[in-house]
């Protein structure tokens, strides 16, 4: 992928190798072919001493499902932001995600336990609407505004097919980045599918359209 094509974004998780140390971060601003703008999630005496050209390793996975390693330079420090160079030339990616997704368009309820620890009787209660824009076996996007935090989990209820009964489909927030309109894309992990579940996505997988 080259490099000045739409790999990064606001809220991207990425880890860092400074002077031999590991770091995690997130991109809170760049400018394309120029600068990202990471901020670090832990300092330590190393890093407060780490010189302004130093080189660093990159390390993050995109969309794509492709990891991405690459090499850059401190260009200014204050700490816990970071601002390094941009990346030069073509990134070779190396894929990570198991199983390729699909792109669709489907309008779901996002249901929630709003009550947690409660039971095992407890059914999700719908908390809004979202479009989830790519599809897997192995999870999903969504995009809504609703508020979600990562590590909770959510089902995605939808039809899929004109005679098909509402599908609901469980699953952990892995990752978010902003969408369009103030809203938010939330990456999903499927767990707990059935048979039909598993079912339908393979239609979807074969039919994206419905």
């Amino acid at each position: 992928m080259n490099a000045d094509k739409n790999l990064f974004y606001r809220g991207m998780p990425l880890s860092l190798t400074i002077s031999g140390s590991p770091y995690n971060g997130i991109i809170t601003s760049y400018e394309r072919g120029n600068i990202l703008v990471v901020k670090i999630n832990k300092v330590d005496m190393k890093i407060t001493q780490v010189l302004p050209n130093s080189e660093l390793m990159v390390k993050l996975i995109a969309e794509d499902g492709n990891a991405y390693v690459f090499k850059s330079r401190l260009k200014e420090r204050k700490i816990p932001m970071l601002t390094l160079s941009y990346p030069e030339g073509e990134l070779q990616g190396v894929k990570v995600r198991k199983v390729d997704r699909v792109d669709v368009s489907f309008w779901a309820e996002l249901k929630m336990i709003k009550t947690p620890g409660v039971g095992s009787g407890a059914q999700p209660e719908t908390i809004g609407d979202a479009n989830i824009a790519d599809m897997g076996i192995g999870g999903c996007k969504v995009m809504t505004q609703q508020a979600l935090k990562k590590g909770e989990p959510v089902w995605v209820e939808f039809t899929y097919g004109e005679k098909e009964e509402p599908v609901q489909l469980k699953g952990i927030v892995r990752s978010s980045k902003p969408g369009l309109y103030e809203s938010t894309y939330y990456g999903l992990q499927f767990c707990d599918l059935g048979a039909r579940e598993t079912e339908i996505i393979n239609k979807i997988l074969e039919n994206p359209q419905g």
